[in-house]
């Protein structure tokens, strides 16, 4: 079995998380407020000091330097394994992550890996069938991705369709994501869990704590 421990949308504030055990460390993205060099460097040294021995970590929509740039997570990233649209096996299990949200609104363009809902599909072009971990920014549609009414697109299902159906149709055990921040949280369906795993709530207050989930 492997203890898998999951978290999202630190935004710089990685240093007061203390994540638990575990076999394998899973950041689903937003690593910054806005793409700071210098916090994505502190964030690769805090990997270095946690004791489990992989960790993996995606961008989010807040990390506009790793979207101008795509290379450059693959750079920084030595002491994680960085996924964009790749995926890596880690004690048997195949993970696959990606950083793209769908634009909500023209507010959105402003971020990185956005893509307009009619274009989602690009986004999960090459996702496995095979894979047993998601980790993906964006929430599928209708599952923990409700925003509050103080925020953007209040009260609406903001994630994506066409995630929800590769989904269903490939049966992942687990889809990691964040995101949606006031939505933490576990829905355990038939197949998949579905863990949102955002250590901050919709204001930004470090709140939450990482998800553990043993596979």
């Amino acid at each position: 079995m492997t203890k898998a421990v999951f978290m999202s949308d630190s935004h710089g504030f990685h240093h007061d998380v203390h994540p638990p055990d575990g076999d394998i460390l899973l950041h689903a993205g937003d690593l910054t407020m806005n793409g700071e060099l210098n916090v994505l460097m502190d964030l690769n040294d805090w990997f270095g000091k946690q004791p489990h021995p992989y960790k993996v970590v995606i961008a989010g929509n807040h990390d506009r330097s790793l979207g101008q740039d795509q290379m450059l997570g693959f750079k920084i990233f030595t002491n994680a394994i960085y996924l964009l649209n790749s995926s890596v096996e880690i004690e048997g299990l195949k993970i696959w992550g990606s950083p793209y949200t769908p634009w909500n609104s023209e507010i959105y363009n402003y971020f990185a890996f956005g893509k307009p809902r009619y274009d989602m599909k690009g986004a999960w072009r090459g996702m496995p069938r095979d894979a047993d971990i998601l980790l993906t920014h964006c929430p599928p549609k209708g599952i923990l991705d409700k925003v509050a009414e103080t925020g953007f697109n209040p009260g609406d299902h903001v994630g994506d369709e066409l995630l929800l159906d590769r989904i269903r149709r490939y049966k992942p055990k687990i889809n990691g994501f964040g995101h949606i921040h006031e939505e933490y949280g576990i829905v355990r369906g038939k197949h998949t869990t579905f863990i949102n795993c955002s250590v901050v709530d919709e204001f930004y207050n470090l709140v939450n704590n990482p998800v553990v989930i043993t596979i």
